[in-house]
């Protein structure tokens, strides 16, 4: 601005007129325009008083502007204009407030919402309270006082002629002349009213302002038919503001108890947000009891536009207390639930981006907020931005781990725990990687030496030493020396990375860049269970750190989500790889079942475990309770009486209730376990039982053996006639017979009893061809199973073709020997008829 006649000027530039005393002069005395700061580059606006040539010598109009802009330099509240900087001399007045537009402005060119009126015009009263309660008096309210903020604010301004409450005089009237709204004629009532001897109230010409000025605003809107606000009743309330008689105008404190300010539910939300860090801790908590109901009873616009602004704040979510609202806040709206305030659309562009921001921060009370309400919205999240699970979520609260806090590490902990489920459906899905092959970081086969070197390559640390999960301490199952389990060459390949690492920020100087790709890798559900899960859990419960009631709220956590889990893993809905992290849980309860003291040993086990599992009634429950029975067990032998006896009656419970439960449960889920088990050893073992033919030669019948008999009688009929008829031959000459086939040749005297119970266990076949049958079906159910081999397939068809074969045969050698056992029994009829032969 080159040589301009003010300091203050010469900070700003590219000023854009909004008017001028010498164009408008009833407007101001100072000249308004927009300029932009050359340090910050802010915008801002600049007023600008020049001292005339032909003024006074005293200079009693810039005295008195001084004075008041002074004044305003003092005075610090959200309903009025903020000023910067100032520039008082002896040429002029020059000052800078925040960047502002005139109300009326934007009124006619953009029009403004019926709720930002109500809301401006409560600001403008409360405002006008305020400085009556500092004794102070604006003296010049009308609508070009009224002024809107680019982040729309209402505030007021002309605060050049603020004077002490009753003080201001005709004098200082007269000095403003054209530039002050309204005359003391007009303010101090009519002649009946001035003959008073009294003088009037310091607050009559304030509140005649106000009362004309809310006439104003309201006249556009105070017809509309289908408006959801009392226009009337602001009427009458701003037509006794503006009362001829000053003595009866009411001051702007009395207004703001009318209805139509008490009673307006967005008013009282607007209200309590705006002065919320001003409001005693006791009301506070209060009005969050019911600020969810009220602010759900607002259109959705509204909530969007006047609402939402204000609550998405780290300062709101830090408040003590929020937790109420927020719980409603965080769950999308849907139809007939009673929980969440804005729809989903409304919640999906507003509140998501909100809770990534948060977790992207790492402010203490924020966290915990966030943390209390993890299940409110977690799933919402990870719908909305998949990613960030593995990319943002899993790793703060791995952070959160190592903080000295314990509502921190605790809420964390159940954090984490809570999205494990979560965690195996994405991957099931493949959006986390299985890692099913060996990647270059993690081999398949790994063992302690191999995963140390694995961690220093990852995070770049150069110690032999296992990971700090917390507080510079290590939780392992195993220690440092011991092999890694021959199971873990079955499970699926993961890059791991020290919790340590995953706890640096970026800050802290790691050199390792995080990428999203990277993260998917890193945090598979194997990872997560048994490299945090399971070793902070047991950490926990032997730590003297924490309360009994802390400790509780870990095993809960993780009791619900192994039951949720084993569920997952019954139904199918998850990898196969689900049943190593069930297994290893409940290997965990087993050993927290052993380091814990009788009574909660009974209380996990009795109450947490088994308690809920007895009351569920749905089918879903069989997938975990016939594992229960194989916890309890082994303390049956436990030292403690009160152990055993509860042990034992819950067991007993468990038992009858899995039955009960197993009866309910569809057959296809009953069969589900039994069909895949016979297959898998069918395959495995079935080989052994597969013979080639007879290696051992028969000699002769063998009483009380079935099988044998009928191979026995599997003999043609030629073999078995010579042999009746040797037996006749030899019992005429009294000499013994020779029998060339002794399988079917009988002793030379057998009693008529003996004769039948032999004859009844050697020749009561029936029923042996079943067997057979169910192995022909065992077969054709095999080759369905092994359908997709052809090799397999060929053989198997030969297979039965062979079986058939020898059913024919079978049934023919059994057709056979019945018509051999009638001719038996005809021959021993014709004995016992002749006994002289």
């Amino acid at each position: 601005m080159g040589s301009s006649p003010s300091r203050l000027l010469a900070e700003y530039t590219q000023r854009t007129p909004i008017w001028s005393p010498s164009d408008q002069p009833s407007l101001s005395a100072f000249g308004l325009s927009r300029a932009v700061q050359k340090s910050s580059g802010n915008e801002v606006c600049i007023w600008e008083y020049h001292k005339p040539k032909d003024s006074q010598a005293d200079g009693t109009e810039l005295e008195v502007l001084a004075a008041g802009i002074k004044r305003l330099r003092t005075i610090r509240h959200p309903g009025i204009i903020k000023v910067l900087d100032a520039d008082i001399s002896e040429h002029g007045i020059y000052f800078a407030t925040e960047a502002v537009r005139p109300l009326k402005s934007c009124i006619s060119e953009f029009g403004i919402d019926l709720e930002e009126v109500v809301l401006g015009i409560f600001t403008v009263v409360t405002t006008v309270a305020f400085l009556h309660e500092k004794d102070l008096s604006h003296n010049n309210l009308r609508p070009e006082s009224l002024f809107i903020t680019d982040d729309g604010r209402w505030v007021i301004g002309g605060m050049e002629y603020t004077a002490p409450l009753g003080q201001i005089n005709q004098k200082t009237l007269e000095i403003a002349g054209s530039h002050i709204g309204y005359s003391m004629e007009e303010t101090e009532g009519d002649e009946k009213h001035k003959a008073r001897e009294t003088t009037p109230p310091p607050h009559a010409r304030d509140s005649y302002c106000l009362g004309r000025l809310i006439l104003a605003i309201i006249e556009p809107y105070a017809s509309s038919l289908d408006s959801p606000f009392r226009w009337d009743l602001l009427r009458d309330a701003a037509e006794r503001l503006s009362s001829p008689d000053p003595f009866s105008r009411p001051t702007p404190a009395e207004i703001l108890k009318e209805p139509f300010f008490r009673d307006n539910v967005l008013i009282s939300v607007y209200d309590f947000l705006q002065n919320i860090q001003a409001t005693p801790q006791s009301e506070k908590v209060e009005v969050f009891n019911r600020l969810a109901a009220n602010v759900r009873s607002l259109p959705v616009s509204t909530i969007e536009q006047y609402v939402l602004p204000d609550v998405l704040t780290l300062g709101f979510i830090s408040e003590p207390g929020v937790e109420e609202f927020l719980g409603h806040l965080f769950v999308p709206l849907r139809k007939n639930d009673a929980f969440g305030i804005v729809p989903s659309e409304v919640y999906v562009k507003t509140i998501c981006p909100f809770l990534e921001e948060m977790w992207r921060g790492r402010s203490l009370e924020g966290r915990v907020v966030l943390l209390k309400l993890f299940q409110n919205y977690v799933h919402e999240l990870v719908e909305w931005d998949e990613s960030l699970l593995t990319s943002l979520i899993i790793p703060e609260l791995i952070r959160g781990l190592a903080d000295s806090s314990n509502d921190i590490y605790i809420l964390s902990l159940t954090s984490l725990i809570s999205i494990i489920p979560r965690l195996c459906l994405m991957q099931s899905s493949g959006v986390v990687a299985s890692g099913s092959s060996p990647t270059e970081d993690a081999p398949a086969t790994a063992s302690g030496d191999d995963v140390r070197r694995v961690l220093r390559k990852v995070t770049g640390e150069k110690t032999d030493k296992p990971p700090v999960l917390r507080h510079k301490t290590t939780t392992t199952l195993l220690p440092e020396s011991a092999p890694a389990a021959p199971r873990l060459t079955k499970r699926h390949s993961i890059a791991i990375m020290s919790p340590a690492h995953a706890m640096k920020s970026p800050s802290q100087g790691s050199s390792t860049v995080t990428r999203p790709e990277d993260s998917i890798h890193r945090y598979t559900p194997q990872l997560v269970v048994e490299n945090v899960v399971i070793p902070h859990c047991l950490g926990t419960c032997v730590s003297e750190d924490f309360e009994e009631t802390e400790v509780w709220k870990v095993l809960d956590v993780i009791v619900v989500i192994w039951k949720r889990l084993c569920v997952l893993e019954g139904t199918g809905k998850c990898a196969p790889s689900i049943r190593h992290l069930t297994v290893s849980l409940h290997k965990m309860f087993h050993l927290i079942l052993k380091i814990l003291p009788p009574n909660q040993k009974v209380r996990l086990f009795c109450d947490r475990l088994s308690s809920s599992s007895l009351q569920e009634t749905e089918v879903s429950s069989i997938h975990y309770l016939p594992r229960l029975p194989d916890l309890g067990t082994p303390f049956l032998k436990d030292g403690d009486k009160t152990v055993r006896q509860k042990f034992g009656q819950t067991l007993v419970q468990l038992i009858e209730h899995t039955t009960l439960m197993m009866d309910k449960a569809p057959t296809i889920v009953r069969r589900r376990d039994e069909g895949g088990v016979k297959a898998r050893v069918r395959s495995a073992y079935g080989r052994f039982v597969r013979r080639e033919g007879a290696i051992f030669e028969s000699r002769g019948p063998r009483r009380g053996s079935v099988s044998e008999s009928s191979a026995a009688m599997s003999a043609s009929d030629a073999a078995l006639t010579p042999a009746a008829e040797g037996s006749n031959a030899s019992s005429k000459d009294g000499a013994e017979p020779v029998n060339e086939n002794k399988a079917w040749a009988l002793p030379p005297v057998v009693a008529r009893d003996e004769w039948k119970q032999w004859n009844e266990e050697t020749w009561d076949i029936d029923g042996n061809f079943d067997t057979n049958d169910a192995e022909v079906q065992d077969v054709e159910h095999t080759n369905q199973e092994v359908a997709d081999n052809t090799s397999v397939q060929n053989e198997k068809a030969l297979r039965r073709e062979e079986l058939r074969q020898k059913r024919a045969l079978r049934q023919q050698e059994y057709r056979n020997s019945r018509k051999a056992r009638d001719s038996l029994k005809e021959d021993s009829i014709q004995n016992d008829a002749n006994p002289s032969s």
